[in-house]
C-alpha cells in the first residue's frame, strides 16, 4: 500500500504594487465613464428643451393662425413648476403646453407688434442640467429666429 503524500504551500496573495495598479486602472476607467455620462445626460436635458421650444413655436403658431381671436397680451411670464402653464394669458397663447420637471420656461407675447422694430413673441426654456438652452424669438414682421446655443442658465 503506498502513502500519497499531499503538500500544502502556502497561498500567496496579490503584492501591494499589483492591487494598487488595479484600482487605479479602475478609477481612470469609472472617471472616463462619468464624464461621458455627463455628457449624455446634458445632451438628453438639451433634447427636452428643445422640444419644449418646439411645442411652443407650434402652440404660438397655431394660436395666431384662429381668425378673429383676440391674443391677450403676455408680459415677462416665467414657470418653474412642472405642469401646465398656469397664467391664464400665457395658457391662452400656449394652449396644451406642458412644462417638464427641472425646467424653467420664459415666455413673452406682444400682440400689438406688427413690424419687425419689435418682438412679438420670444420663448426660451432652460433645464437644471443642460449646458445650453435653446430661444425663440418672432419679430411681428412674422420673421423668427431659433437660437440655439446659448449659455445655460441653471436651475436658478
Amino acid at each position: 500500500m503506498s502513502a500519497t503524500v499531499r503538500t500544502f504551500h502556502s497561498e500567496r496573495g496579490f503584492t501591494l504594487i499589483e492591487l494598487l495598479t488595479v484600482i487605479g486602472i479602475l478609477g481612470v476607467v469609472a472617471a472616463l465613464g462619468l464624464t461621458s455620462f455627463y455628457v449624455y445626460k446634458s445632451d438628453a436635458a438639451y433634447a427636452v428643451s428643445a422640444r419644449l421650444i418646439q411645442d411652443g413655436v407650434q402652440a404660438v403658431e397655431a394660436s395666431l393662425s384662429v381668425p378673429d381671436q383676440v391674443l391677450p397680451s403676455v408680459g415677462s411670464y416665467s414657470q418653474v413648476s412642472q405642469g401646465p402653464i398656469s397664467d391664464p394669458s400665457a395658457a391662452t397663447v400656449l394652449t396644451g403646453i406642458m412644462v417638464p420637471r427641472k425646467m424653467k420656461l420664459q415666455f413673452s407675447f406682444d400682440p400689438t407688434c406688427v413690424s419687425s422694430a419689435c418682438v412679438a413673441a420670444s420663448l426660451q426654456a432652460n433645464h437644471c442640467q443642460a449646458l445650453d438652452d435653446p430661444r425663440w424669438v418672432r419679430y411681428g414682421d412674422g420673421v423668427d429666429i431659433r437660437l440655439e446655443h446659448i449659455a445655460g442658465a441653471g436651475c436658478s
